[in-house]
């Protein structure tokens, strides 16, 4: 089977499995209050940005270097990589428990078994993360594809299940990581993972391969990192200004932005690799244009479906979930934000060229202005944020991002083309 078929087979099945997150998601707002809903959302907002920065950066050099070890058929290579990503994983984990620990003691945190929960959550998103990555390596869309579905059907029956039955987010989060840490699991068997697990275990003995690639994964983190702060300084200061109820109305109209966040993903999946072997073949240019012919798909697509997709979304959310009438408006905006990050395929392009160093510094001033920003507009102009406000800060971050990944992108496609002249 060509990867253009896999390609095609794939998208399918996981724009399915998105839609049933999608709705999950939904369903949690109808069964949760709208406060608890908010908590929810927050506890998600720290999972995730744990899953970012846990592994120092070794899953995403995962991303660039598993590809080729997997087409080199170098075994040791991709276990020496998912190994030391996990044992990165499990230091992080330990000095977040301890600091879980440490707040509920001090009673910085609502709930212990929230926290707690929350913990397992991310250290389930970040195995799961990690083998779909080796998975989409090895050009496997369908199997990528259809784990992501089983897991997504998994969450939808059991997470539902368990909320309805108790109507606690600590509950929910702890067996939507029981069920992602078991779709994980096949990682670490047979021969393949005990060679992984060995690594694990030897990380700590093995300095050459940390100082061999650990600099190339911190400087991934750097640019990932400041993607994500910026991309979420919205939720973080939703999280600082707004009230629980607040949050709650904010975090349902961003649910848009989830989707389009993982629509980009699911696209990537073949994009991010295709580039790539592209580029180390020294078709620039066609990589480049493959990113540009996703960029305007991408847009052509959101533009078309705007109207009807805004005319669903304020249907489920008037008639389904009446407590969420005052999402409408973050909504509409939501959806053009996502639109942005839906059609940024630059970012990649600008990575597999080795620019991701001028896209970290970049991205880190553009963090810097961004937080001046609203911090100015806040306690210097008085004004005093709610979700409306605060989803145009999600709308400027997602322009902003978008502008500065094909500045660099350009640039990376023009100095390519002097070096290759010369």
């Amino acid at each position: 089977m060509t990867i253009y078929r896999r390609y095609l087979l794939y998208v399918p099945v996981l724009f399915c499995a998105t839609g049933l997150l999608f709705v999950k998601s939904f369903v949690y707002a109808r069964i949760f209050s709208v406060e608890g809903f908010g908590l929810l959302n927050q506890a998600l907002l720290f999972a995730g940005t744990f899953a970012i920065f846990a592994s120092g950066g070794l899953h995403l050099l995962g991303h660039k270097l598993l590809p080729q070890f997997h087409a080199l058929g170098d075994k040791r290579s991709v276990a020496d990589l998912l190994g030391s990503a996990i044992a990165a994983f499990g230091i992080s984990t330990l000095v977040a428990g301890i600091a879980i620990s440490v707040a509920i003691f001090f009673r910085w945190v609502p709930s212990a078994t929230t926290g707690y929960a929350t913990l397992v959550f991310a250290v389930a998103q970040c195995l799961f993360m990690l083998r779909l990555i080796d998975i989409k390596s090895e050009l496997r869309f369908v199997e990528h594809a259809l784990l992501s579905l089983t897991r997504a059907i998994a969450l939808l029956a059991l997470g539902v299940l368990v909320a309805a039955l108790t109507h606690d987010v600590a509950a929910t989060l702890a067996v939507e990581g029981l069920v992602t840490l078991l779709l994980a699991a096949p990682m670490l068997r047979g021969a393949r993972g005990l060679s992984i697990i060995a690594r694990t275990a030897s990380i700590r003995t093995d300095q050459r391969w940390l100082e061999s690639n650990l600099p190339a994964a911190m400087r991934l983190l750097w640019l990932n990192g400041t993607v994500t702060l910026l991309y979420a300084i919205d939720r973080w200061v939703g999280v600082a200004m707004l009230s629980k109820r607040q949050y709650g109305i904010f975090a349902l109209g961003l649910l848009v932005i989830l989707v389009f966040e993982t629509l980009q993903v699911i696209v990537s999946v073949a994009a991010y690799p295709l580039m790539g072997r592209m580029i180390a073949r020294g078709a620039h240019v066609r990589a480049f244009n493959l990113a540009t012919l996703a960029t305007i798909i991408a847009m052509i697509a959101t533009a078309s479906l705007y109207l009807p997709f805004v005319y669903l979304l304020d249907y489920v959310v008037r008639d389904y979930l009446p407590s969420y009438a005052d999402a409408v408006t973050v909504v509409r905006i939501a959806v053009i934000a996502g639109a942005f990050r839906l059609a940024d395929f630059y970012a990649s392009y600008s990575i597999l060229c080795n620019h991701e160093q001028r896209l970290a510094q970049l991205f880190g001033l553009l963090v810097i202005l961004v937080a001046a920003t609203v911090m100015a507009i806040h306690f210097i102009g008085g004004v005093v944020f709610d979700p409306d406000r605060l989803v145009l800060v999600t709308l400027g971050t997602s322009v902003a991002g978008f502008l500065l990944n094909l500045t660099v992108a350009v640039w990376a496609r023009q100095r390519q083309r002097l070096v290759t002249s010369a």
